[in-house]
């Protein structure tokens, strides 16, 4: 079943381009791959589609980088709280959510291991 052209949704994929419409020669959800269709609600609009095929995959993304490490004690870093990693390049710099931590005290003194997940590129202020 065709759409008429005023009501015919629009579809994008995430990066950029718009692609053929799923449904004309291939089993809609079916894409090759591995694509994802989403379709509901329906986009209305080429920039509608673009701008949520965009959201999906940055949110697909969050947590995809996981860091380790351990430093000098540091009693608010726990699990929760938002830490700027940097130093470590271009692709891994940025902000990272403490998921776990362990603080310790040794002979080392007073430790903090923690393990972080990736919340975005750029540094909270």
């Amino acid at each position: 079943m065709s759409l008429p052209a005023a009501r015919k949704q629009a579809y994008a994929a995430a990066g950029g381009g718009v692609r053929p419409d799923p449904s004309e020669g291939e089993e809609r959800g079916q894409l090759p791959g591995g694509e994802e269709v989403v379709a509901e609600p329906p986009a209305r609009t080429e920039k509608e589609a673009q701008d949520r095929a965009d959201a999906i995959l940055v949110s697909s993304q969050q947590g995809l980088v996981e860091a380790t490490g351990t430093t000098i004690g540091l009693p608010d870093l726990r699990a929760g709280r938002t830490v700027n990693i940097r130093g470590t390049g271009y692709h891994f710099d940025g902000r990272y959510a403490v998921v776990s931590s362990t603080h310790t005290l040794g002979d080392n003194g007073y430790r903090t291991s923690f393990t972080a997940r990736r919340v975005g590129p750029d540094f909270a202020s």
